[in-house]
């Protein structure tokens, strides 16, 4: 069995044990940054910086819990991060722009070199009524969107 360590580390092998400990010691909950839940005002400033603190932990748990999440702004993300919305979490796309982007505007990133190891789930993702929404996670490597609903109604 593998030691538990508090981080994951390129090359290291990845067991149960170690995304246990890796969990317990590394999860944000985005209403603990200020996100509203209510669907009432922007709530992407707060969950920015869980995904912030996330990346300056090299790697975290973000976890969005029930509610309506207005996005006011692309959200960035980062390698070795694990965005989960739990059942009941919406995120309502309120801005003209993709929702979710791969880093920081500026990287150059060829191939399949930008930030890896991501995990984006559960929850709904309300486009309202448009088609872009993850159009710039396409260099990730071991990127894997799933269970979650992209609905284009508006």
């Amino acid at each position: 069995m593998a030691t538990p360590v508090e981080q994951w580390q390129p090359g290291m092998d990845l067991t149960a044990g170690r995304m246990e400990s890796m969990n317990q010691r590394s999860s944000f909950m985005v209403t603990n940054f200020g996100a509203d839940s209510s669907g009432g005002t922007d709530a992407a400033p707060g969950i920015q910086l869980a995904l912030n603190a996330a990346r300056d932990l090299g790697g975290a748990q973000v976890t969005v819990p029930p509610g309506v999440y207005l996005i006011g702004q692309t959200l960035r993300i980062y390698g070795n991060t694990r965005l989960t919305l739990m059942a009941g979490a919406e995120f309502r796309r309120n801005v003209a722009a993709t929702m979710l982007i791969n880093g920081d505007s500026g990287q150059t990133f060829g191939g399949f070199t930008g930030h890896s190891r991501i995990i984006i789930e559960g929850g709904l993702w309300n486009m309202r009524g448009t088609t872009a929404g993850f159009d710039r996670l396409g260099h990730v490597h071991q990127h894997r969107p799933r269970h979650g609903h992209p609905d284009p109604r508006p």
